[in-house]
């Protein structure tokens, strides 16, 4: 409640208008300032003309083959950035001076993709065999690479291929360059090891956040993308086979804890199964994007969550890339017991899909594809870009917590009108 001051001094009275304006309209002026798309420039880490250094960055590593420009064609560029790091310690460093300040106390998403570097590299001393399992770090620093402060790094050694990241980060000082660099996960590590970098996006919370970038994803890459950018490459993929999905719709009689046709469980022991929804048990009253019916999964706050699995009628081939279409929502509402709190509570919180394949039901052999947070309420399509490295004789789709949360929590997803799985190649 606020405190109104009477005042008779005019004086006091223009004084208490003035901190008024400044109170209560100046927030509301700064919103107006144009929002900023990406903090980084050449994002996508284009090369210059010698191929050897990305326009707009610097390399500030001790030794300067630690950088190394790879002709990779990932995503919308041509070139990758690799950092190595040598058994010296000596570690690829990047800086950039940003398009504007990151202001202190902000919060910032972080996104980024990184894919670990295998195989032989050229050094100056000669030619290496490099293997992946590096971290990667965030700093304010200054033009000339001193660091001032860890702004983030990521949790888990990169040791798989291509694979979105995200990070939310709050500087504690303004900042007007970062500085990105690898570091062994373990001290005295004898090995050089490598790290490819790129599509950097860093930009406001509040500021919305891409899907995922636009082009046909290269080999072994875990990927989504918003059917906009689907239809804008459709020109550039060209479907050469399909395997059809048993009940790819979901459809069966509304009930909780009831797998549909089709599908089978692939959940915790003593866990109940997922749900064909709509159901109006739980609350959960959305329409249907495709049919009569959908599913509905759910993640707990018990550290349990929910899988379903199906067996191919023709198995995915290792080396083959494979596209798969559907569409994803939450519910505002989804009722139902906690085990841990022992009361009803609302599943509401976003979640993400995991897809997974195998050779035995319900085994999780390879992460295939991994959807961003689901946030929306309404029904979204989304494409899932997956290659496999062995043959795939099942898939089991998976609801999990968002990525780096530290404890578990009660959410849904609801899945619906999956298409075909789609064997494409570029044209």
């Amino acid at each position: 409640m606020r405190n109104y001051l009477y005042v008779t001094c005019w004086r006091h009275r223009l004084s208490f208008l003035v901190m008024y304006f400044l109170a209560y309209f100046l927030p509301g002026l700064s919103t107006c300032q144009a929002q900023i798309e990406n903090y980084f420039r050449n994002h996508s880490f284009e090369a210059l003309e010698d191929n050897i250094r990305p326009k707009e960055w610097k390399n500030k590593s001790y030794d300067a083959d630690c950088v190394q420009m790879k002709e990779l064609n990932f995503g919308g560029g041509k070139y990758s950035a690799l950092l190595l790091l040598k058994p010296n310690g000596i570690e690829g460093r990047l800086v950039q001076q940003l398009n504007a300040v990151l202001e202190p106390d902000h919060q910032y998403h972080l996104i980024y993709y990184a894919a670990a570097a295998k195989g032989e590299i050229s050094t100056r001393i000669g030619t290496k065999n490099v293997s992946g399992g590096l971290i990667l770090r965030f700093f304010v620093c200054d033009s000339t690479g001193k660091k001032h402060e860890l702004l983030a790094k990521n949790d888990n050694p990169i040791k798989s291929n291509w694979k979105r990241q995200e990070l939310t980060i709050s500087p504690k000082l303004a900042c007007t360059h970062i500085c990105i660099e690898v570091q062994y996960p373990e001290k005295n590590d004898p090995e050089y090891r490598g790290m490819f970098i790129d599509d950097l996006v860093l930009r406001e919370v509040g500021v919305a956040i891409p899907a995922e970038n636009g082009a046909l994803v290269p080999a072994n890459a875990q990927n989504v993308m918003p059917v906009s950018a689907v239809e804008a490459n459709m020109s550039t993929r060209e479907v050469i086979a399909r395997i059809p999905l048993k009940n790819p719709s979901f459809e069966g009689l509304s009930s909780h804890s009831t797998v549909p046709n089709g599908w089978y469980d692939c959940g915790f022991p003593d866990c109940s199964p997922p749900d064909i929804q709509p159901n109006s048990a739980f609350s959960v009253t959305k329409a249907p994007q495709h049919g009569k019916t959908y599913l509905g999964m759910v993640t707990r706050d018990d550290e349990t969550w929910e899988r379903v699995g199906q067996k191919l009628s023709k198995a995915l081939t290792k080396g083959s890339i494979y596209q798969l279409d559907l569409f994803l929502a939450r519910s505002e509402q989804y009722l139902s017991m906690s085990k841990l709190e022992d009361k009803l509570s609302n599943y509401a919180t976003p979640t993400i899909l995991r897809v997974y394949g195998g050779n035995q039901p319900c085994s999780r052999d390879q992460l295939l594809a991994e959807t961003p947070l689901v946030v929306n309420y309404q029904w979204k399509p989304y494409t899932l870009i997956f290659e496999p490295n062995v043959d795939c004789n099942y898939l089991i789709f998976e609801v999990y917590y968002k990525t780096a949360t530290l404890f578990p929590y009660n959410g849904n997803l609801l899945i619906d009108n999956l298409s075909d799985i789609m064997m494409v190649v570029k044209k």
